[in-house]
């Protein structure tokens, strides 16, 4: 066999390991690529012992969600969308927090999200236009509890947003573009509007309406079963309460 056969094989046993080796390689950065767009279900508890968080079975984390330091998310509770979570945040049973949408839901340090509350969704406004950056913000220390609901802004300009140290009760609804301070106890079923702003250390009683573009000023108490509409003043027998708007 001659020497420039020999070379020839071996200038091809070369090529051929090359290319296999980009071929790997490709597929390497394909994974890579389609891995960042997967959305997570455990089925098992997660642990590490470098985290000292906790996901528990059924429970589903989205590609691009942050969690911060122990963090606990309880079986069956979902993070979708960029969203994230900050220190020792606990996520109940059915909780879900965050949309595959543009924009993103930020949640601070110390929140509990009660059971089947839903925070950080898509408004239900008509002026949201799929496609829109739209935007939540929350502090610390927040108790939201069971079946709230809390939505994003409705347009990219705007914000939803939410101070520290305030309990929202079951069942209540904070919609787009709302401004709420901080130390404020909303009893079951309070219902703010778009665009509603309350100051701090507000006190509403269960049931309590607010019509959008209303201004709540800080110490505030608002009767049981109370309507927020703007522009009047009025007390009746059965607690109808309308207090000025901005």
């Amino acid at each position: 066999m001659s020497q420039s056969f020999r070379e020839t094989q071996h200038r091809k046993l070369q090529l051929e390991e090359a290319l296999r080796s980009s071929i790997q390689l490709l597929s390497y950065i394909q994974m890579l690529s389609l891995a960042r767009c997967i959305t997570f279900t455990y089925f098992k508890s997660i642990s590490h012992e470098n985290y000292d968080g906790y996901i528990g079975p059924f429970c589903t984390v989205g590609a691009f969600a942050k969690l911060g330091n122990g963090c606990q998310l309880y079986p069956g509770s979902h993070i979708f969308g960029c969203t994230e979570l900050g220190d020792r945040c606990v996520l109940m049973t059915g909780a879900i927090v965050g949309e595959d949408i543009p924009g993103r839901t930020v949640i601070g340090c110390n929140n509990k999200i009660g059971h089947h509350a839903v925070v950080g969704i898509r408004c239900q406004d008509m002026k949201y236009k799929p496609g829109d950056e739209c935007f939540l913000d929350i502090g610390d220390n927040n108790d939201i509890r069971e079946h709230s609901s809390v939505h994003r802004s409705s347009k990219s300009s705007d914000v939803t947003a939410i101070g520290d140290n305030n309990l929202i009760m079951g069942s209540c609804h904070i919609a787009h573009d709302c401004k709420i301070g901080n130390n404020n106890i909303f009893a079951n079923n309070t219902l703010l509007a778009g665009h509603v702003v309350v100051e701090d250390y507000v006190h509403t009683g269960g049931t309590t309406a607010v019509h959008q573009f209303c201004h709540v000023g800080s110490f505030s108490f608002v009767a049981a079963g109370s309507m927020v509409l703007p522009f009047f003043i009025c007390v009746c027998q059965y607690a109808l309460i309308i207090l000025f708007g901005t």
